[in-house]
């Protein structure tokens, strides 16, 4: 991994002006002209019911220990739809950014605890209470108010596009979650009293595991809707600022990272880290998965050769030849890129129905570009477009999930998933780009609306 080279002192005088009124207005604006994610929870009889208890600081009022696991019980397919019929009432879409909230938080907050557990137990009497029932640990109150406070501040500034939003970084933090419960669950197994590790010390990697889901959570705060190829034609203070290299990445690192440094966060970062040494680790590893984000990084190009010399390009003679029992911080890393560019793009390779919502909210940010001449018209070569992309980077990124065998036999169902979507769109693909053009997407339960439309 590089050298981390954001500090809090970065982004002074870019974020540090924006007042607490605009933040609010922020989260106003996400509310009435993005709306909110509903993220399905899994059956009452899968999951069970979700406990409510007594708000934190009035905001929230899950037990979020409860709704971390019934949200990793979720199927891949339909994380961010509608709750299917006849399944639980906790089940249903949200339309508030609380409720989007309090879910990052719990995810987060599950992770946070594992990572106690597993690396520092003697020190989980400082950091960690048991629940009431005794089945789960949570954060101490302190650290708790700390955890979602900081998700609230990053959700506050997250701004009120059509695709880059609040709502976007919910729904990547649940798939990336999801991903790495299913990589869990797949290795599942003892050998002589111990834990096997077929994931390359990611199994047992909590940090890592944390490191997946935190930059999930920040990877796009603060975009402005504008691809980074726009904000260097346009000659924004932006581009500028960061070199006109993985711009919106940089910035978004920049924000995530200052925040954390505040004082008012001192509790959290105590309980995340050790030691300094394990933060600026952790600030590396952020760092390199989301300028992985930025499909026009050179880094893009670099791993991809490192992918194909580790791995092979011939998938079949991967899946024979490949050891994922050896701990390899190398291979790791590359897998871990690979689990952030796919839940990035989760929708992609998802449901139909998944895929039409975010599809749909994608084309509306970029045709705003446009019309703000910030842009290309995305309107002519849509269609055509959406088969280039899963030819192009989909379906070699749904080969890599299967090909780097972290996720066994399941690992298949990814580029079933996207080749069903390929398969759909080729059929289907010009007239969805037609309503696309008629109807703009507004908020989650209108797009859900669209999306059953187009079956």
């Amino acid at each position: 991994m590089s050298t981390n080279t954001f500090t809090q002192a970065s982004v002074e005088g870019k974020w540090r002006g924006i007042s607490q009124q605009q933040q609010q207005q922020r989260i106003k604006d996400d509310n009435d002209s993005v709306g909110s994610c509903g993220m399905p929870l899994n059956s009452q009889n899968e999951c069970g019911a979700i406990d409510r208890v007594h708000p934190v600081d009035g905001r929230f009022s899950v037990n979020v220990t409860k709704l971390g696991h019934a949200l990793s019980c979720q199927p891949w397919s339909v994380i961010g739809q509608k709750a299917p019929i006849g399944s639980h009432p906790d089940c249903a879409s949200v339309l508030e950014i609380s409720t989007m909230m309090e879910r990052v938080v719990a995810v987060l907050e599950r992770r946070i605890v594992n990572l106690i557990r597993v690396e520092r137990p003697l020190d989980s009497c400082k950091y960690l209470v048991q629940s009431s029932d005794g089945n789960f640990f949570q954060l101490q109150q302190p650290i708790h108010n700390n955890l979602t406070n900081y998700v609230g501040q990053i959700a506050s500034m997250y701004r009120g596009v059509n695709y880059h939003s609040f709502m976007h970084a919910t729904h990547v933090t649940l798939s990336i979650d999801k991903m790495i419960e299913m990589m869990l669950d797949e290795h599942n197994e003892e050998c002589g009293g111990k834990r096997i590790d077929h994931c390359f010390g990611l199994y047992h990697d909590t940090m890592s595991q944390l490191c997946l889901v935190f930059t999930a959570l920040v990877h796009d705060v603060d975009h402005t809707g504008v691809c980074n190829k726009d904000l260097v034609k346009g000659g924004s203070d932006l581009a500028i600022a960061y070199n006109n290299l993985s711009i919106a990445e940089q910035h978004s690192l920049a924000i995530a990272f200052s925040v954390l440094f505040e004082p008012d966060f001192d509790n959290l970062r105590d309980a995340m880290f050790a030691t300094s040494e394990d933060y600026l680790n952790f600030m590396d590893v952020v760092t390199e998965l989301i300028i992985h984000t930025d499909l026009g990084s050179p880094k893009i190009k670099e791993s991809k050769n490192m992918w194909n010399k580790a791995f092979g390009e011939d998938l079949e003679n991967a899946l024979q030849c490949n050891n994922t029992n050896v701990a390899d911080n190398r291979l790791k890393g590359l897998v871990m890129e690979v689990f952030i560019q796919a839940a990035d793009v989760a929708h992609n390779i998802q449901s139909w129905e998944n895929f039409i919502l975010w599809n749909h909210r994608l084309y509306d940010e970029l045709r705003h570009s446009y019309l703000q001449s910030m842009g290309d018209d995305p309107t002519p070569n849509w269609f055509r477009g959406q088969i280039s992309f899963f030819d192009g980077y989909i379906i070699p990124l749904a080969k890599k999930l299967r090909q780097c065998g972290v996720f066994g036999k399941a690992g298949g169902m990814f580029l079933s998933c996207v080749l069903e979507n390929r398969q759909r769109w080729i059929a289907e693909g010009e007239r969805v780009t037609k309503m696309f053009i008629n109807t703009r997407s507004f908020t989650i339960e209108k797009d859900e609306e669209f999306a059953m439309q187009t079956d």
